[in-house]
């Protein structure tokens, strides 16, 4: 739990943050599903890529 105190528009506010086991789960399946989303597309990309013959280095590197 973390209490941080602040002002909006001259009225002061107390803001309690409250971390939960659920809420940290939750959390690190979403950041999973968004890694492995990440991952697919840069293995698709890196597929893609490889499939491509260069003339020179220069061109490889001008296509990535």
């Amino acid at each position: 739990m973390a209490q941080v105190c602040t002002t909006y528009a001259g009225v002061p506010q107390r803001w309690v943050v409250i971390e939960s086991a659920s809420r940290l789960s939750s959390d690190l399946n979403q950041w999973h599903q968004t890694l492995a989303i990440a991952q697919r597309t840069a293995q698709t990309q890196l597929k893609r890529l490889c499939s491509v013959s260069f003339a020179c280095e220069a061109d490889a590197r001008q296509a990535g």
